[in-house]
């Protein structure tokens, strides 16, 4: 008899951290909802004032700025390469 309440009460015991696992990641999943809205608004943001700052360029006639400010938006973010070198010396190449 003792040996059933156990088992019934490990149960229980499992379901709990189940139920805990579960609520704590539905947490973590919408935090990470948010943080991510809030990236892509903040980008969205710096981007319209890029533009802004773009057509200000263009209306003062600064003609070669305003094209170097295109070019930089047309290519977009490059990555920048780190370089290790190994044991015996060769240089190893990481993108980042």
């Amino acid at each position: 008899m003792d040996k059933i309440k156990f088992q019934e009460q490990r149960k229980k015991v499992k379901r709990l951290c189940r139920q805990r696992k579960r609520r704590a990641k539905i947490k973590f999943q919408e935090q990470r909802k948010k943080v991510k809205r809030l990236c892509r608004q903040r980008k969205r943001r710096a981007m319209e004032r890029k533009l802004r700052a773009m057509e200000d360029k263009y209306k003062r006639k600064e003609i070669t700025n305003f094209y170097k400010d295109a070019k930089e938006i047309r290519k977009g973010h490059n990555g920048r390469t780190v370089h290790y070198k190994n044991k015996e010396g060769h240089l190893i190449y990481e993108e980042i």
